[in-house]
């Protein structure tokens, strides 16, 4: 090989860096120049027949194919893109990138050509690093310019994480816009209704903002229609001065643009830079990633967590009312008419929440599969119940529009004030859950408001008594873990395990379910406190017994709630203890519902991402109850689905529920995820159960649950007496 040459290493290891961000997968990164020399390397270098390859891919790149690469599995299952870098479409390329990728297991390889999209401002600023000396004219005009364009990238790509909802946005394009020494910034999004503004420090002219007005329509219909970056001059042919343009994309995840971010400067300053378009091209590659994590990915409504963030951010005096909006008998359709009718009725019912329905600075999210939240600022609950009933109206027109009349449509609505402080707001939404279940059972398709005189929703807000109650026995440790046994149907010789239970200790009634206390844990926001401390007490008394648990290879499942996938202290302290505990992490399996998982599902991604490369395992719970069950499972890395026990009582007298099943061991087959079966009551269930080729089962027909105590001590006793059996023989 000719003698190496190397790259400025602070250089390389600044665009290595924004590799890793913008391609997570990435284990290693090496780049080549146009002589197939290794100028730069982070992590292990490629191997040596990878390296073989990169000269055909500089070959390739000299004739007719524009974006020449690879993507070639290597010997360990880890895959290695290589991609030309190319300084434009008329020469050469100057180099080749090297990638090594190994998504998380579960975690599908993202495509060659998703690849370079996603990296296309990198690649590029790569390829002007490493240029031979006859594109040297189009590299930056001093060595500090170049430094301070990646020193402010990476800046750009970290900046605004500490703050939540438009802010972070709106944080990100104000910065950019004096970065750029520009007019005016925009931001517009039309699906997800985001439209954000920043104008400069200096201050924003009458006239930059009538020209964004103007331009708004027909720039947003130019970046549809193309899909690239576009630059333009108003001030061209006219008289008047006007001023430079430059508009770049928003990706969507599949590449086409979601929106535009615009740029206006005036047109006596100078026209936008070669390296101006690559900054704000990876500024639109970020405001894409922030946005699949705030937006709910099948309506493009708000998340829950971005909807609150976004009440957090108006001013204290801000007050109004929460509607709850529940999709009435929606099981019923996905049942009747499958889930592909559920789930396009959600979309449609989503769309009926905005202007003109709804108010311009109204806000709306998707809490679950079929229930909605939308936040009326400064509005009353006659304004509140007007805006409901019309929602209700429109609504009924969907039966036949989408179901073809099929079946009824309707609404259940539920409506509460808040005033104020953001406790009041989680107060007011979840107030507003409890009338609109009141609603569900006054006869459904009505609208209910929260009052505190109302006996039956007195009773159903009673559970904030049951809160003081929850936290003096989580202080007090009045609780108990249970253990239920899961034992392999199929293969004999697969690890037994047990899932955690959680029981309150009950002065009157002894032991029992706190369902009480977990709802109000659940509407409260205290579901990771409860989650936290069935972590840290199952993991110390797992600890007691580490010899008997691993040489017994038994694994303990724990049940995480969705408010705990979003919450990082929960998530940093349960990694603590299991290294505190020394249990090996295979052995330790956290299930999460379908529902947690979907309501949060970039967050769910990276919870599981983060544990799993610990080696700690995953469960999908209640498998098969939700609209986008199979959607979403390809996209969560998780080792089994639990199928939900719905299915499984009745699994002797109903061919619906055999079929779901034999379905959902199918696809988890050719997933390589394995099934476990819930309420499993019965021989003859287990029985079923195999013959449907199902892996494990639970229930009192396999064994009724018992204090974990007594099991961990059971299953020491057990390797004591195999410990005594063995040292007597020998």
């Amino acid at each position: 090989m000719a003698p190496r040459t190397k790259l400025d290493n602070h250089v390389f290891e600044t665009h290595a860096e924004l590799v890793a961000r913008l391609l997570p997968c990435a284990r290693a990164i090496a780049l080549f120049d146009s002589k197939a020399r290794l100028v730069g390397n982070r992590g292990e270098r490629p191997p040596e027949d990878i390296e073989s390859r990169v000269p055909s891919v500089l070959r390739e790149g000299t004739g007719s194919r524009p974006d020449p690469g690879l993507l070639v599995e290597l010997p360990d299952g880890r895959h290695a893109a290589l991609l030309a870098l190319g300084t434009d479409s008329t020469t050469p390329p100057a180099g080749v990138c090297v990638i090594t990728l190994a998504p998380p297991r579960g975690e599908p390889l993202p495509p060659l050509d998703t690849i370079r999209t996603r990296l296309a401002p990198v690649l590029q600023l790569l390829a002007r690093e490493i240029a031979p000396p006859s594109a040297s004219e189009k590299r930056l005009a001093t060595l500090a310019e170049r430094a301070d364009e990646l020193t402010w990238l990476l800046d750009a790509s970290s900046r605004g994480q500490e703050r939540d909802g438009e802010e972070s946005l709106a944080g990100l394009l104000g910065a950019a816009v004096e970065h750029l020494g520009c007019d005016l910034g925009a931001l517009f999004v039309p699906e997800k209704r985001l439209r954000i503004t920043r104008g400069s420090s200096r201050g924003t002219s009458p006239a930059a903002e009538a020209e964004l007005q103007r331009l708004q329509a027909p720039v947003l219909q130019w970046i549809t229609r193309h899909n690239r970056p576009m630059t333009a001059d108003t001030s061209a042919g006219q008289t008047r001065s006007g001023f430079r343009v430059l508009a770049v994309p928003i990706p969507r995840p599949s590449g086409s643009p979601a929106g535009t971010i615009i740029f206006l400067r005036a047109s006596e300053r100078r026209a936008f830079a070669q390296k101006e378009r690559f900054i704000v091209k990876h500024l639109a590659q970020q405001i894409a990633a922030r946005l699949e994590t705030r937006f709910d990915a099948a309506t493009g409504l708000l998340t829950r967590a971005a909807m609150q963030a976004q009440v957090r951010e108006w001013t204290s005096g801000a007050y109004g009312c929460v509607l709850h909006v529940n999709i009435d008998r929606l099981h019923v359709i996905n049942q009747t008419l499958g889930f592909e009718a559920g789930d396009e009725l959600i979309r449609h019912v989503a769309q009926l929440l905005e202007p003109p329905r709804l108010p311009p600075d109204s806000l709306a999210a998707r809490l679950s599969g079929d229930a909605f939240a939308i936040v009326l600022r400064y509005a009353d609950t006659e304004a509140a119940t007007r805006c409901a009933e019309s929602l209700q109206q429109a609504a009924t027109e969907l039966a036949q529009t989408v179901l073809g009349g099929r079946a009824p449509v309707s609404l259940s609505c539920g409506i509460a004030e808040f005033d104020g402080a953001e406790a009041e707001f989680a107060r007011a939404l979840a107030l507003a859950e409890v009338a609109c279940k009141a609603a569900k059972d006054r006869g459904r398709a009505r609208v209910e408001v929260y009052y505190d005189t109302d006996r039956s929703m007195i009773r159903r807000s009673a559970d904030s008594g049951t809160l003081i109650r929850l936290r003096n026995v989580l202080a007090q440790n009045q609780l108990e873990l249970y253990a239920q046994k899961i034992i392999p149907l199929r293969n004999r010789s697969e690890r037994t395990g047990y899932e955690l239970l959680l029981r309150a200790l009950d002065e009157e009634h002894g032991n029992r379910a706190p369902g009480e206390l977990l709802a109000a844990a659940q509407r409260y926001q205290m579901e990771s406190t409860v989650d936290l401390w069935v972590v840290e007490h199952a993991l110390a008394a797992a600890a007691r017994h580490r010899a008997a648990l691993h040489a017994s290879d038994v694994h303990l499942s724990l049940n995480i709630s969705a408010q705990a996938l979003t919450d990082e202290t929960f998530l940093e302290r349960t990694k603590e203890c299991i290294a505190e505990s020394g249990i090996a992490p295979g052995l330790i399996m956290f299930e999460i519902t379908e529902t947690a998982a979907v309501s949060s599902f970039a967050k769910a991604q990276a919870f599981v991402g983060e544990l799993r490369a610990m080696g700690c395992r995953f469960a999908l719970d209640d498998f098969g109850t939700g609209v986008n069950s199979l959607k979403y499972l390809k996209g969560l890395p998780v080792d089994r689905v639990k199928i939900d026990g719905s299915f499984i009582s009745d699994l002797l007298s109903n061919a619906h529920s055999v079929a779901t099943v034999r379905a959902i061991v199918s696809l988890a087959r050719e997933l390589h995820i394995e099934t476990v079966a819930e309420y499993a009551e019965s021989e003859a269930i287990l029985r079923r159960l195999r013959e449907l080729g199902v892996d494990f089962a639970q229930g009192f027909g396999v064994e009724t649950p018992r204090p974990l105590g007594e099991v961990l001590d059971a299953l020491s006793a057990a390797q004591s007496a195999s410990a005594l059996r063995l040292s007597l023989e020998l």
